[in-house]
């Protein structure tokens, strides 16, 4: 639904909220043109035309993975790690439309994902998306901003994404002994 207001500047905002979509508002000078490009927004959204670009309807996050795994991600050498990425963000993105990532759902997968991983996990993941997405752009022509770089500016203002954490944890009691006697059994070349 469109809804219009006047700005403290004097301007009117138009803002269109459509089930499944992302909200979209835009200022214009007078009240007119922005309830007119209200309404046409929100005709072409519920007739289902993109408004992003050029990026299929349809196509979703896990699409996108999919063909990324496909024809980029087989060539490289660490395959197998991105992979596995590929199916964590899968699993947990998948079903958001291409058109419709934005950096507050990026925002949302990570503190999702911090609740059990740290953070350098947490890049490693966002390079993988935003390496799929720049692919689809520069392959595929997909007119579309790239929001995990949008997101990853918010996580570095808002401190989330914490640096590398040094490890200086050291074996205590007879944790050496332990390891000794597993390796002995487990692989005894290991234990020498």
């Amino acid at each position: 639904m469109a809804t219009v207001e006047q700005l403290p500047s004097g301007k009117w905002r138009a803002r269109v909220r459509v089930t499944g979509f992302p909200a979209k508002s835009k200022s214009f000078r007078t009240k007119k043109l922005a309830i007119t490009w209200g309404h046409q927004l929100e005709d072409k959204l519920a007739a289902g035309i993109d408004t992003a670009g050029n990026i299929p309807a349809d196509f979703l996050v896990e699409n996108l993975l999919d063909w990324y795994e496909r024809t980029i991600t087989h060539r490289k050498k660490g395959h197998s790690s991105e992979s596995y990425r590929i199916a964590t963000l899968s699993r947990k993105m998948g079903a958001i439309r291409l058109s419709a990532l934005e950096p507050q759902s990026i925002i949302d997968f990570v503190d999702m994902r911090l609740a059990t991983v740290c953070s350098d996990t947490v890049k490693r993941d966002l390079t993988v998306l935003s390496a799929a997405i720049e692919a689809v752009i520069a392959l595929k022509g997909y007119r579309i901003d790239n929001p995990v770089k949008i997101a990853k500016k918010i996580l570095r203002y808002t401190n989330t994404l914490t640096p590398r954490v040094k490890r200086d944890r050291r074996l205590v009691g007879d944790e050496y002994e332990r390891i000794l006697t597993y390796l002995a059994a487990a692989n005894p070349v290991m234990s020498d």
